[in-house]
């Protein structure tokens, strides 16, 4: 029950994700194709591992965490969060997504909602869910997932903060010293409210 649940969660979050990419701004800006397949390729290979159930060799399918009731509800938990806060990012940052590492005509640098809380909400939101995925599947594929698509979200973080402080300047950098990239700190951000455009 606990796995359907989570297989629930990824798909309405992912309908979600492909009826919202339609309303953002023109691109001005984007990586070239050799760095789109370097990040996607292992986000699908990564996903494909915590989805398909036949994939992969033996030593794959070893259970590293035991089968109970209690780390399965967890797991669900950690999903809910984790698709909730990408989604409270996504709706937030609104015509400023996207999936690439790009700039948007009139890109806005958003420093409000969860932006106050960590500079990359829905690599932090994505992260703890497919953690939580990997939990529920409790074996060594869901470690391997999680550690192709964490490498691939560390890579992206790095190219969008070259962009972002090249757009951006002082206010980014000031923004990056101020709010951690992933977790969040105890304490509230002083940082305002009102985004900044550039375009």
């Amino acid at each position: 029950m606990d796995a359907w649940m989570i297989a629930g969660l990824w798909i309405l979050w992912t309908l979600y994700w492909y009826v919202a990419a339609r309303d953002t701004k023109p691109v001005l800006r984007s990586e070239g194709p050799f760095a789109r397949l370097l990040h996607t390729a292992p986000y699908l290979a990564g996903f494909a591992l915590l989805a398909v159930p036949a994939l992969g060799w033996g030593w794959l399918f070893r259970r590293v965490l035991p089968a109970n009731d209690e780390i399965r509800h967890f797991a669900v938990a950690l999903v809910l969060c984790g698709l909730g806060f990408a989604t409270w990012a996504r709706m937030h940052l609104a015509g400023n997504w996207s999936n690439l590492v790009v700039l948007r005509r009139d890109h806005e640098f958003i420093t409000s909602g969860p932006y106050r809380l960590v500079r990359h909400p829905i690599y932090s939101g994505i992260l703890l869910a497919v953690v939580g995925t990997a939990i529920a599947r409790g074996d060594v594929r869901g470690l391997v997932a999680v550690g192709l698509i964490g490498a691939v979200i560390a890579d992206q973080i790095a190219a969008e903060e070259r962009l972002l402080a090249a757009t951006f300047g002082p206010a980014y950098r000031a923004y990056r010293l101020a709010v951690p990239a992933l977790l969040p700190r105890l304490g509230a951000s002083e940082l305002g409210e009102k985004p900044s455009k550039i375009g």
